[in-house]
């Protein structure tokens, strides 16, 4: 094990920070991911790439799960900000998350949310949204979270505290979630 990662589980699965020569693998776990979840409309890894080059990328808060030298899992938590009345407010989106077929089914995602939650906190932030599948995210103490326009039409907005009281007073619009938006519409035009 390696100074910068910590075990998940007594299986062997370990989980660190990304690095750069993680990359190309990521995206294939990523592509392999997505092809199983017939709502997808994007190309995750495309996501990914574009979050990596822009000033909402936290390389401290993007992970793999590895086990055997085999990467497992991958995780990226990056900027939010929720504007309303002009007033922006901090926070973090969650995602993408993907996990290697072979991985599946055996706890990792939550392992790894568990971990990059408790990552965000000590980076100080006070709360993450997810735009996805409500069910999963709910049993991991994710909440609905009506005050927030952003996401697919077909996916709940979720939120979770790391600072007791954090969602309270937050509403508006998600960005970079509508930039990121206009930026996919504007690929699938040009493919």
């Amino acid at each position: 094990m390696k100074t910068n990662e910590k075990k998940l589980f007594a299986s062997g699965v370990y989980i660190r920070q990304e690095q750069e020569s993680d990359f190309n693998e990521i995206s294939h776990i990523v592509d392999m991911d997505s092809k199983q979840w017939k709502s997808i409309e994007f190309n995750k890894s495309w996501v990914i790439e574009h979050i990596r080059s822009s000033p909402f990328y936290i390389p401290e808060l993007a992970f793999i799960a590895h086990a055997d030298d085999e990467l497992a899992g991958y995780l990226m938590f990056s900027k939010l900000i929720i504007r309303e009345n002009g007033i922006p407010h901090d926070s973090l989106l969650l995602g993408p998350l993907a996990i290697a077929p072979a991985f599946q089914k055996k706890g990792i995602a939550r392992k790894m949310i568990e971990y990059g939650l408790q990552a965000a906190g000590e980076h100080g932030y006070a709360t993450v949204f997810v735009c996805g599948h409500a069910d999963f995210y709910q049993e991991m103490g994710f909440v609905p979270h009506v005050g927030i326009v952003g996401g697919n039409k077909d996916e709940a907005v979720l939120a979770y505290e790391l600072v007791d009281g954090a969602l309270s007073e937050i509403s508006g619009q998600m960005e970079p979630f509508e930039l990121l938006h206009d930026s996919l519409k504007e690929v699938s035009r040009n493919e």
